[in-house]
This record gives C-alpha cells, structure tokens and sequence, in this order.
C-alpha cells in the first residue's frame, strides 16, 4: 500500500510583504494546500499570499501560539508544516518533502506524530553555524490532529502526542532573521518585556544573582562552549547581544514583580 500523502503549509504574517514571496516561492511546488493567517497587514501581505493560491484568513493577534494553533486548525491536509514567513526551504528539504508525500521514505516515517526540522539563521547578513544556532532544531511538520501550540507570549512549542523524528540536519531551512542592529533592537523591547511577563506568570521568584549570572553564564556557554568565536565578529556580537537580551528580560521581571506587591 502506498505511503503517499497530503501537506499544508501554515503561516502566520502582518506586514511580511519583504518575506512572504520568498519562502512561498520555495514551497510552491510540494504544498497541496497553503494556509495564511493574518493579523491585519497594512502592506502587499494578502496580495502576495492570494497570489501563489492561500486561503488567506484573517485574525486579530493576541499571542503567537493563539494564532498559530487558529492557523493549524483550518488546515485539511495529512500532515501540516509550520513555516515563518522569514524561513524558506532549502533545495535538500524540498527534495526531502517531496520524498515524504510521495511516499519514498522508509515506513516509520508515516507512523510518526512529528518531525524536528533544522534551521540555519542569518544573523547581521552572516550565516551562522556555530554559537547554538545551528542545527536549531524546531518541531515544525504535525500529523493533523496530533498537538496544538503551547501557549507563551513568546517562544511557543509544539505540544505533539506521538512518535517524533528528527530529519537529517543537511535538510534544513533558511532562516533570514536580523539583518540589522535596527531591526533587532526595533523588536528588542517588545520580546524582552512579553519574556519577563511569562516569567512573571509562572511565579518564578525574581533574584538579584540570576540577573548578574545568568547573562553571563549565557555569554560564556554560547560564544566558547557553543564555539560563537568561530562566526567570527558576527559570533562575538550574537553572544553580547543575547546575554544582553537575558539581563534586560530578569531586570523587567524583577521590576515587574516588585510592582505586583505595591
């Protein structure tokens, strides 16, 4: 019996005209159905989208993983990839994909709940191999049915009953995250603060040595054990800019907490 099966794309966006038609164009050819959830773009977004053939629907934001598992459930397909408009197939992963529908790979693989795919980043236009951001896996292909997104106001994760497999790294995706110091700090402010807030809800106790040491422990684990040096000064401003990034987070939270006792 054959192993062959469908695929829907997902994609949450708002204002993503600059990325969209990039990572569409890469999944074009192995989509049997593409699912755009957007929170009110102001730019070309919905145009794009509707021209490559989405479903576009439309959603008022609240957090990423409310939208997300919104997205996921008004897809129809087998199986359902979750890509970000700022990501793109790579030529090994197409190859990969179209395997997977048609059928082509060995049999445990259409017995599994999940599949864990690895992403390599740009970073200030540099791609990154070291410093913890590659393989970076992330679970991003579901079985219909199989989980939803846990909720957080940043960093959500796929919550998947079943068997998981992780595909091989050489199959990855492009990922074109911050290509300035502008773009970064544009959205520095806002993820710090929705960070501390989760931290906040989980009632974790604020404390003056995790501010001083976790950033800096975070600094030395990503730049030396992590082998940041070998992105060279990209790497070094990666490791600064991300234990700077977890000073600022415990900060907001420690300031957070001390006004709920007011």
């Amino acid at each position: 019996m054959s192993n062959a099966l469908s695929l829907s794309y997902v994609f949450i966006t708002y204002n993503e005209e600059k990325n969209l038609g990039r990572a569409l164009e890469s999944i074009k050819d192995t989509a049997d159905e593409i699912i755009v959830l957007d929170s009110g773009s102001s730019d070309k977004t919905v145009e794009i989208a509707e021209s490559f053939g989405a479903n576009v629907l439309h959603n008022k934001f609240v957090d990423f993983a409310s939208q997300k598992n919104m997205a996921i459930s008004h897809a129809c397909k087998d199986y359902i990839f979750v890509l970000d408009a700022d990501e793109e197939l790579s030529e090994d992963l197409k190859r990969w994909v179209e395997d997977f529908r048609g059928g082509k790979l060995e049999p445990f693989h259409y017995n599994a709940a999940g599949f864990f795919v690895a992403r390599k980043s740009s970073f200030l236009g540099r791609w990154i191999n070291h410093s913890g951001w590659f393989p970076d896996y992330t679970l991003r292909i579901i079985k219909r049915g199989a989980g939803s997104f846990k909720k957080a106001r940043v960093h959500e994760s796929f919550e998947v009953h079943g068997d998981k497999i992780k595909i091989d790294k050489n199959n990855f995706m492009w990922h074109y995250t911050y290509q300035s110091l502008e773009q970064y700090f544009d959205k520095f402010n806002a993820y710090t603060t929705l960070a501390a807030r989760d931290l906040h809800d989980r009632r974790l106790r604020p404390s003056p040595v995790r501010i001083i040491f976790n950033p800096l422990f975070g600094f030395i684990k990503q730049y030396f054990i992590k082998l940041g040096f070998f992105d060279g000064f990209h790497g070094l401003v990666l490791a600064v800019l991300s234990a700077f990034y977890v000073f600022v987070k415990y900060c907001k939270h420690y300031f957070l907490s001390a006004e709920g006792k007011r």
